[in-house]
């Protein structure tokens, strides 16, 4: 139970980091989305065989996960946001 709680801060948390730090926004804006989707499994991938190669537990790659995820979540809405105001893509 208090895993799902965590995680669910942590969540919240690489929300807020995406929104707010420009490095990161620098990042969305810059690249596509499938180069970002790519930069995600690569992340992922690494996230992996660091946890196997280090005998670490799961949660690694879980929170890698997730703040990928909120990554190209925002990527995609953005790239919505021009679609439904008409822009070219």
């Amino acid at each position: 139970m208090i895993y799902i709680i965590l995680l669910a801060v942590y969540f919240i948390a690489c929300q807020v980091v995406v929104f707010k730090v420009d490095r990161v926004r620098k990042f969305i804006n810059e690249y596509s989305a499938g180069k970002i989707v790519l930069y995600g499994i690569i992340a992922i991938g690494l996230g992996t065989i660091l946890c196997m190669t280090l005998k670490v537990s799961w949660i690694l790659i879980a929170l890698i996960t997730v703040f990928e995820c909120s990554i190209i979540s925002e990527k995609y809405r953005l790239v919505f946001k021009d679609m439904e105001k008409g822009r070219k893509i």
